[in-house]
């Protein structure tokens, strides 16, 4: 049984793939930075997917919100060359709720 918070939002964003795939990169590219990696890339998809979440949901407001991935459709799971012209989109489904509680006037 799935219990939400009253303050719970959820949100859809969608990402060119090509922005998404060299965001992606960066963040192997950190990762290798800091030593050998213990990080798959379906690892490093879902963080990168939570970075643009959290971007979104601090521009809708939230600002510093938790987040959970709900969806993920169309990650680049393969590491193949993205042609920028691509136009597919890699969604992004989540949750989130803002790690400032709410406080509720009482009168």
């Amino acid at each position: 049984m799935n219990t939400h918070s009253p303050d719970e939002r959820w949100l859809t964003v969608s990402i060119p793939i090509g922005a998404f795939t060299a965001r992606l990169n960066q963040l192997m590219q950190t990762t290798a930075r800091t030593g050998p990696s213990m990080h798959s890339r379906l690892s490093l998809i879902h963080q990168t997917a939570k970075l643009y979440a959290t971007e979104a949901a601090q521009q809708a407001g939230a600002p510093n919100p938790v987040v959970d991935i709900d969806e993920l459709t169309n990650p680049p799971l393969l590491d193949l060359p993205i042609d920028e012209a691509d136009e597919q989109q890699v969604i992004v489904r989540f949750s989130y709720q803002s790690d400032v509680p709410t406080v509720s006037s009482k009168e």
